[in-house]
């Protein structure tokens, strides 16, 4: 995202939500033409492929100039911008946006979907992530990739606090952590929680509580807007620990796997 809040290109195409409008001043008016004129690579999810690419995209000859262009967006503009996959020409990728200077820019259709990427991140997780919490998060990603902002974040808190609970099932084996923090773990919020298991979950995650400190507050407070707003850092969290307990996943099997060579090997 830009300094002034208002999306970079790269960010419309890949993070934006569907249907959530994005308002332009004098200031970042150079930033709609940049969209509508963009010429360059865009990293997202191959469906023919079924992997992660570079799709090129190429400015067309005879798109958008600033000269009057403004005066265009006084009617409702449509812009779809096509890129094709590195790989396969044939592969394309497609975003459609509306732009108009009262409503500003919306993204009103994409493909591949928010979805079809989000499953494909998730196959990283498969081995540390539940049958149920991939579909809670595919569900997440993809209620968000339709501009649904509370029903977004509720699937993904589901899968925040069991990755925390399960944390917490680890550090109950350590008795200097039980020692300390045993007795009054149940009273804590979630910030209190994290801070508790910071040796049992990513760094990251406890030194940025603005990354899930909002759900001690309960969610039936916010808005729309404000649940889409957050569910970006919420998805972040979620990652980190995913990413924590893969490595640690992948670092045990390691040490299994030298175990079994060693006791394997003759001297």
């Amino acid at each position: 995202m830009s300094d002034n809040g208002f999306p970079t290109p790269h960010d419309f195409f890949v993070s934006v939500p569907l249907y959530k409008s994005y308002k332009w001043d004098d200031t970042s008016f150079d930033k709609v033409l940049a969209l509508t004129r963009f010429q360059g690579s865009i990293d997202t999810y191959c469906v023919e492929c079924k992997d992660r690419s570079l799709f090129v995209a190429d400015y067309p000859e005879f798109g958008p100039v600033r000269k009057d262009f403004r005066t265009r967006l006084q009617k409702p503009y449509i812009c779809v911008i096509k890129a094709k996959c590195s790989r396969v020409n044939e592969h394309v990728a497609c975003y459609v946006f509306r732009l108009n200077e009262k409503d500003g820019v919306t993204k009103i259709g994409q493909y591949p979907s928010g979805a079809d990427t989000a499953k494909q991140d998730l196959k990283k997780y498969r081995k540390v992530l539940s049958e149920e919490h991939q579909k809670g998060y595919t569900k997440a990603v993809g209620l968000f990739a339709h501009s649904v902002g509370a029903g977004s974040i509720v699937y993904l808190r589901k899968i925040f606090e069991a990755l925390v609970k399960e944390a917490h099932q680890e550090a109950i084996k350590d008795a200097a952590w039980l020692s300390t923090h045993g007795a009054g773990y149940s009273a804590l919020r979630m910030g209190e929680k994290v801070a508790a298991l910071d040796k049992f979950l990513p760094s990251d995650l406890v030194r940025h509580p603005r990354l899930y400190g909002f759900l001690s507050q309960g969610l039936h407070g916010l808005t729309e807007d404000k649940c889409l707003e957050l569910f970006p850092m919420l998805m972040m969290a979620v990652d980190f620990i995913l990413d924590q307990k893969l490595e640690k996943l992948e670092k045990k099997q390691k040490r299994e796997a030298l175990d079994k060579l060693l006791n394997n090997t003759q001297t």
